[in-house]
């Protein structure tokens, strides 16, 4: 006999039970059985194997063998069968108190026959003994295997599965080694197929080994997501569920009959809107065995593409998907930002009287006050409706517009209208440093009721379609299409993932701050991430705090996702200190979860300046994320004493992998201060901007042709505060006001902070951001001042170097590491620090050929962040591999 099928069956304790499983098997027609006794210590199991043997030689077979548990069992089962029969196709897994109905063996042969794509196949939950009957969900979805196992082991496994090496782990024996075996089937891109028909019996106890595994639920899933960090690191349950079915479905107003369907809004897919409806119907139908959206968007024409150009698409997309949280509708509306920066702001639904007033000892008049404001802010919730650029629906609330219960067309329109007025809005600005040109087609909300009149009204013909996935079965108890949503977060920890797709090779690394202004810290960011970018890596942003951000065109280059996310909290340093320094501000779950989970996408993540994420640090390692800081310089306050962030790095070491400086001297400090040598990772400042050889060579043979009889030009550039020492340049500028010396400013004051009462002979220049006006202000000087009290290695000394401009500045933080004084540079070390400069300043008049030897000795370009970017990934790398390896 040669057949296509084996059915393995262990036995330990139900030999009761046995022969049951064992005549349904040999039952069915082109099967052979292979019985594994499995150490029982029963004679009734002996005695019946033996009989079985002796009435059914050559379909028949047992094996005796020391107890090795369940896994061990099957594991010798599957090996004899494959040895005996190489011309076997399938192996069925059946346990000895289970049972397969008469029509399997056909049922078999079918789906042999006609799925070939599929290596598995597995049933329904049907049960005898407590009887109940569930089906197997939807279509088989890695996602959804991560949540839970609706693959039972009674399934019928193609040969292929295990000839790949694929078995039982026989080290499991407290359950869910059914889980873990199809988890290793799906990471060697082995995928099953759920059995519609009737064809297996599961025995249903109240006691039972599988009820134990769920009594130890926690520390087994625990094993399995230790086992299986392929699936649960990082967003790999998210981008699983991607692959299988776009998130969001999206319909511009100027075309209402074209469908963009996505997960990535940077990376949309068309549909037909028909198709669209019936796959809605037949989730409506069946939520737990079909897929459905998410979400529906309805735009005006363009902005998605707009957005998708700022790299802001994914951002917008995510605060609407979590703005649904909390309501029934969000709604945004595109403007322009007064100060040409970038934004995005949420406002809650309106709370109602009732929720306002929980916990307080309300009073007839705080009532009236707050069913006054209720109503103030429903009406700002409907004017933003009406005036929406963007539209997002969940899929209830498109159900409850698209399906009311009314019978009669006329009243159910009433009711869709009823509902949509009583339904919850989430406002959303997204201010832009230019807004649309003009607001074409028709308004999303008009889209929106479109939408669900056409759903609403949508030919019939797919009617008996549907009657076919009227239910008998109860839903399942393990994961379904209905419950991805929840699965998605639950895998993300807590909170929207960002909706995008992975792409091929190269690592994610995510760059975290609290303010993206034009400050020293982030032109070194986005200098690491362009040499990054260069090297293959894909860098993003996210900022965490501040409400806007500038959008200047060199400074977002270098990132292919910019996400944001305002809250003051996240800029609050008011938790406990740590060695004088305010750790940040304890963070709400929510929040913590917004926070984390459009990292979990990241294999890097990268702290910089940014206190409130460090306390997910753990939870991100945990995703197999690698987390890094970057230190750049620690302040001193009004009584001498040191603090900054680079104190937070000290605390949170234990869940740091990396600390980068900006210096070999901070490095060395932070050593000091307790952390390990390996962690730290000196990456030594460059210029702050980007200039090509030929702008270079412009700005300093400009300055070589010069009369060198003209009077010296003296700068400052930077932010006019104490930190900076703007005070005392102008002391010195007042000071030197009669020498041939033209002192000029360029910057401004910090927001929030005074100004600088700068001298009428000190021309004053704005702050220059553009790489244009950067230049320039190089370019018109001769020598750059920098009187700082503190600082880290400032980007300006780099900057100036290269620009030919001779840098003096105090010797504070590790100016002394970019400037060996009288070299390529002055450093002030001691004494009154203007008396200092008063000095070198003369010094530099009275000797033209040292001003000349300067400006021109220092290199045309500099690779120091290519060199920077390549010392990262060197040690990312590593770190990545143990993560992934464990």
């Amino acid at each position: 006999m040669t057949p296509r099928i084996a059915i393995v069956i262990p036995v330990h304790g139900h030999a009761a039970l046995a022969s049951e499983s064992i005549a349904s098997a040999l039952a069915l027609d082109g099967t052979v059985v292979i019985a594994v006794d499995d150490g029982c210590p029963l004679a009734e199991t002996r005695a019946t194997l033996e009989g079985w043997a002796l009435t059914h030689p050559g379909r028949f077979h047992r094996v005796t063998q020391v107890n090795r548990g369940l896994s061990g069992a099957r594991n010798t089962g599957i090996d004899l069968a494959l040895d005996r029969y190489p011309g076997l196709e399938a192996v069925f897994l059946l346990d000895a108190d289970n049972r397969l109905d008469p029509h399997a063996a056909a049922l078999f042969e079918h789906l042999l026959g006609t799925r070939p794509d599929a290596d598995w196949f597995y049933p329904n939950f049907d049960m005898i003994g407590l009887a109940e009957h569930a089906h197997n969900g939807g279509d088989f979805s890695v996602a959804l295997l991560a949540e839970s196992n609706f693959s039972e082991a009674g399934s019928l496994i193609r040969r292929r599965v295990f000839d790949a090496g694929i078995r039982f782990d026989e080290s499991m024996r407290k359950g869910y080694e059914d889980w873990e075996f199809f988890l290793s089937a799906a990471r060697a891109g082995f995928r099953g197929a759920p059995v519609r028909q009737a064809f297996f019996r599961y025995r249903k106890r109240p006691e039972s080994m599988l009820s134990g595994s769920h009594d130890q639920d926690t520390v087994l899933r625990a094993d399995i997501r230790a086992r299986h960090r392929w699936l649960y690191d990082g967003d790999a349950v998210a981008q699983r569920a991607a692959g299988h079915t776009p998130r969001y479905r999206l319909i511009e107003t100027d075309a209402p009959g074209r469908l963009l369907a996505f997960t990535d809004p940077e990376a949309p897919v068309t549909q037909g809107l028909d198709d669209a409806i019936r796959e809605l119907r037949a989730a409506r139908a069946r939520p737990t065995q079909n897929w459905r959206p998410m979400a529906w968007i309805l735009a005006r024409p363009g902005l998605l593409a707009m957005l998708a150009d700022r790299r802001l698409a994914r951002s917008a997309v995510w605060h609407l998907h979590r703005a649904l949280g909390a309501a029934d509708l969000a709604a945004a509306r595109l403007i322009r930002h007064p100060g040409e920066q970038w934004q995005i702001d949420m406002l809650p639904p309106a709370q109602t009287p009732d929720t306002a007033l929980a916990g307080t000892a309300a009073t007839p008049r705080t009532r009236a006050l707050a069913e006054a404001e209720f109503r103030v802010a429903r009406e700002a919730e409907r004017e933003a409706l009406e005036d929406a650029d963007l539209l997002m629906i969940g899929a209830e609330g498109l159900d409850a517009l698209a399906f009311p219960k009314a019978r009669k067309a006329p009243r159910a329109v009433r009711q869709a209208a009823d509902a949509l007025s009583e339904m919850r809005v989430a406002r959303l600005t997204i201010a832009l440093d230019r807004a649309p040109a003009s607001r074409e087609g028709a308004a999303p909300l008009d889209g929106l009721r479109d939408l669900a009149t056409t759903i609403r009204d949508h030919p019939q013909e797919d009617r008996a379609y549907l009657a076919q996935l009227a239910p008998w079965r109860t839903d399942p108890a393990v994961s379904s299409p209905r419950d991805i949503d929840w699965v998605l977060r639950n895998h993300t920890l807590g909170g929207v993932p960002l909706p995008r797709n992975a792409q091929g090779h190269g690592r994610d690394i995510g760059f975290v701050m609290p303010i993206f202004q034009f400050g020293g810290v982030e032109k070194c960011v986005v200098a690491l991430a362009s040499a990054l970018g260069a090297q293959g890596a894909r860098c993003h942003l996210f900022v965490h705090g501040d409400g806007s951000m500038v959008g200047t065109d060199w400074l977002t280059a270098p990132f292919e996702t910019i996400h944001m996310l305002s809250d003051p909290l996240l800029r609050s340093w008011k938790g406990r200190q740590y060695l004088g320094t305010n750790l940040a501000t304890p963070l709400d779950p929510d929040l913590l979860s917004a926070v984390l989970a459009p990292l979990t996408g990241m294999d890097a993540v990268v702290a910089t300046g940014t206190a409130a994420l460090f306390h997910g640090l753990s939870a991100l390692r945990g995703k197999g994320i690698v987390t890094v800081s970057y230190e750049h310089l620690t302040e001193t306050g009004g009584y001498g004493r040191t603090y900054g962030t680079p104190y937070l790095a000290t605390a949170y070491e234990g869940g740091l992998d990396l600390v980068l400086t900006c210096s070999n001297r901070l490095a060395d400090w932070l050593h000091g201060q307790g952390i390990p040598r390996a962690k730290l990772l000196a990456i030594p400042n460059g210029p702050g901007f980007p200039m090509t050889e030929a702008e270079v060579r412009a700005v300093r043979n400009a300055r070589a042709s010069r009369d060198p009889r003209a009077p010296l030009r003296v700068g400052f550039l930077g932010r006019l505060d104490g930190q900076k020492g703007a005070d005392r340049f102008v002391a010195l500028a007042n000071r030197l006001k009669d020498w041939p010396v033209e002192f000029s400013i360029t910057g401004g004051a910090i927001l929030g902070g005074g100004d600088i009462a700068v001298p009428d002979h000190v021309r004053r220049y704005p702050a220059a951001y553009d790489i244009a006006d950067l230049t320039q202000a190089f370019a018109r000087l001769d020598v750059l001042l920098m009187p700082s009290r503190d600082e880290g290695l400032p980007l300006t000394i780099m900057e100036a170097q290269r620009a030919g401009v001779i840098p003096v500045a105090t010797d504070v933080g590790a100016v002394s590491e970019g400037i060996a004084d009288g070299v390529n540079g002055f450093l002030i070390r001691e004494g009154d620090v203007v008396e200092g400069m008063e000095s070198v300043l003369a010094r530099l008049l009275a000797e033209p050929d040292l001003r000349h030897r300067l400006s021109v000795g220092g290199p045309v370009t500099d690779r120091q962040w290519d060199a920077n970017a390549a010392a990262l990934m060197a040690a990312l790398e590593p770190i990545l591999a143990r993560r992934r390896a464990a």
